[in-house]
């Protein structure tokens, strides 16, 4: 059993876990890219896709803020899933964007 920390982030794999899913094994895994304002710059585009490739906008729900959505391929690990939201909050934070949250493929 995973011992990950009292976080959103190891709920989520509490939850995995619990479901029955490897967690050895790697996924496509979906991150979701907010901005404090919409549209994203292009700029901010242009380098999340130039790092993940393709890049989804994702503004269709009337209920839903609209979002970027970046798709990646890679171990479902905390430590990479984490890094990873690190990773592409730091590239759009001078855009006013920020990762927290993401879903996995199974």
């Amino acid at each position: 059993m995973g011992n990950w920390p009292d976080d959103a982030d190891g709920d989520v794999f509490r939850a995995l876990e619990a479901d029955g899913v490897d967690l050895t094994k790697s996924y496509g895994i979906e991150f979701y890219v907010d901005f404090e304002e919409w549209p994203p710059a292009d700029e901010a585009l242009a380098l999340l896709k130039a790092a993940y490739g393709e890049v989804t906008l994702q503004e269709d729900e009337e209920d839903e803020i609209p979002c970027l959505t970046c798709n990646i391929v890679g171990p479902l690990s905390y430590e990479f899933v984490t890094a990873t939201q690190a990773k592409i909050t730091d590239m759009v934070k001078p855009f006013g964007g920020y990762c927290m949250d993401w879903g996995v493929q199974i």
